[in-house]
């Protein structure tokens, strides 16, 4: 997968992981965690180890997106790796388009989100007696 990756042109394999993640502790998540990536991408060849690796890998990178990449096109598969924190699901083969496509919208929404959050400001007006005209003040602010 990490020629795909590379294909893209949109950016780099920092690190990879031969074992799922079973513990903050074991040599998989160590390294992941080191690296401390944007995106991790799981392949879900052994389906309840995989949910397991991205329940904890969730855990461990909370701001990190979780893509999958996996065989199986069942609903329910896809519903639960949802729900163990994957962001994306990446149909095998997997392919620099379709990969292409999920890192297009993991950079859109990391826009819209660092947008987001520089565009407001919050004022707080309080006075130490009634009648001193905070309310006054804060309507026309």
């Amino acid at each position: 997968m990490a020629e795909e990756v590379e294909e893209t042109g949109m950016c780099s394999v920092v690190v990879e992981a031969a074992e799922y993640c079973k513990t903050r502790n074991d040599e998989s998540a160590r390294k992941i965690l080191k690296a401390d990536p944007e995106i991790v991408i799981v392949d879900l060849e052994e389906f309840d180890e995989g949910v397991e690796s991205l329940q904890l890998l969730n855990s461990i990178l909370p701001k990190a997106w979780l893509f999958v990449a996996s065989d199986s096109t069942d609903p329910e598969n896809i519903i639960e790796a949802m729900r163990a924190g994957a962001r994306e699901f990446i149909s095998k083969p997997v392919t620099a388009e379709n990969l292409s496509q999920a890192l297009t919208r993991f950079r859109s929404e990391r826009k819209r989100r660092g947008t987001e959050v520089s565009r407001g400001q919050i004022y707080c007006v309080t006075a130490a007696k009634g009648g001193a005209g905070a309310t006054s003040v804060a309507i026309n602010l």
